[in-house]
């Protein structure tokens, strides 16, 4: 064990709180589940500095860095990952809700929680690792994943299998509840008319995602537009590329000071989140051949 590292006892104990305080943090962060009657360490975890160590007098356990920090606030509702009593397979989630088993992992693999493996199978990503999901494998050696057994409690999974699955409440955004502070400036813009058509048929309120949505479906990417972001129902993404899990804003610098302060703290939180974000200028969206191709071809986004 590295001599920076502490167990989750000891973490709580130099930071003056009790130990139980300490898991129900790290499990509500989704960097630890309870599987079995113990603890399990997961890909979040992992990404944070966790190890599993093992001694004779204490068996398996898991150690953190000495600076982790838990009294920081990530941008994340405090009820983003809500501690499970058990880990569920996906057919088992599914079976209530009226949908296939295969609908509801495409749906997953939309959010990018998931993705597909070959030849076969559905391999875990960080995301989905971090609303509770962990990897596992048939005796073929095929993987698959299970999920908290409230995973569907999560607000933007239970929207999307509700649209999925043909509930008028999803279908019409009645599921949508938005913050106090939600900036009036925003909500006003969302009653505008959007007069702008792109190709594929989508409708714009501005000529700047028109352009970008255009270009996407003359390259062939894959996209979706006003996309919710999967920590807030209410905040969306200008287009989302569900096969890499990419976001694209599209952002108009010369407008007032409302606006850009609320995307410049919805630009924390996609980072804060982990996400990855493309963002576009007014500019940018005029020279979209030079642009897009420079900044997707990295992230694995292939288009013709």
């Amino acid at each position: 064990m590295s001599a920076e590292k502490v167990s989750t006892s000891a973490l709580a104990k130099r930071r003056g709180v009790s130990v139980k305080a300490v898991f129900a943090e790290l499990s509500q962060r989704g960097w630890i589940v309870r599987l079995n009657e113990q603890w399990e360490l997961t890909n979040a975890g992992r990404q944070q500095g966790g190890e599993v160590v093992s001694s004779e007098r204490f068996g398996q356990y898991i150690v953190w860095p000495d600076s982790l920090a838990l009294d920081e606030s990530d941008g994340l509702p405090a009820s983003t990952v809500l501690p499970a009593r058990s880990h569920v397979t996906v057919s088992q989630l599914a079976e209530p809700l009226g949908i296939s088993p295969a609908q509801l992992n495409t749906v997953l693999a939309e959010l990018h929680w998931i993705k597909r493996a070959k030849p076969k199978g559905w391999e875990l990503t960080h995301h989905g690792a971090f609303y509770g999901g962990l990897a596992r494998e048939t005796k073929d050696n095929i993987p698959y994943v299970i999920w908290p057994d409230n995973l569907l409690e999560q607000p933007v999974l239970k929207h999307s299998v509700g649209v999925v699955a043909g509930e008028l409440s999803s279908i019409l955004q009645l599921d949508r509840t938005y913050h106090a502070d939600y900036p009036d400036f925003l909500r006003a813009e969302q009653q505008q008319a959007a007069n702008f058509l792109s190709l594929d048929g989508h409708a714009h309120r501005y000529l700047m995602t028109q352009r970008v949505d255009n270009w996407l479906y003359l390259a062939g990417i894959n996209h979706a537009i006003n996309r919710s972001l999967p920590f807030d129902m209410t905040l969306v993404s200008d287009f989302y590329l569900p096969d890499v899990g990419v976001y694209i804003e599209c952002v108009d610098r010369s407008r007032e000071a409302d606006y850009l302060k609320f995307i410049d703290t919805k630009r924390q939180r996609y980072k804060k989140a982990g996400l990855t974000l493309i963002e576009l200028s007014e500019a940018d969206t005029q020279q979209l051949d030079a642009v897009l191709p420079r900044l997707l071809k990295p992230l694995g986004v292939e288009f013709s």
